[in-house]
Order: structure tokens, then sequence, then C-alpha cells
């Protein structure tokens, strides 16, 4: 069984290298003039679409009924 020193030497050492990993891609990104958190934006633009979409089409299911006839 691993002790909690070497469990912690061993997840510390992991975490510097993907902080690494992270910075040196951040700097590649950063030299094509691209932001440092392109994953993010490249993610939300769509689930904000969807999103959109879905709140556009729920406004159009209800657009000529007679809203006496909704429930309450």
């Amino acid at each position: 069984m691993v002790s909690r020193r070497e469990w912690r030497a061993a997840y510390a050492e992991r975490l510097r290298a993907q902080q690494q990993e992270e910075a040196e891609h951040n700097e590649w990104l950063a030299s094509r003039g691209l932001p440092p958190r392109l994953t993010d934006v490249v993610f939300l633009v769509p689930v904000a679409g969807l999103f959109w979409l879905a709140t556009w089409m729920h406004s159009r299911a209800f657009a000529g009924r007679d809203p006496r006839w909704r429930r309450t």
C-alpha cells in the first residue's frame, strides 16, 4: 500500500506537470493571437446556441394558441 506521503508527492508532481502543460498550451495559443481559454469558448458557444434554440422553439410552441386553454 502507498503511504500518504508518497501519494501526496506523486499527486503534487502530476499537478505540477499538468499546470506546466497548460501554461505551454496557453503560450502556444497566445503566439497565434487566440484567447487562453479557447476550449471553454469552443464548448460554451454551441451550448448557448442550443439553449437559445430550445427557448425559441418553446416560445413558438404556444404562439398561436388561445391563452384560455393553457394549464394553470
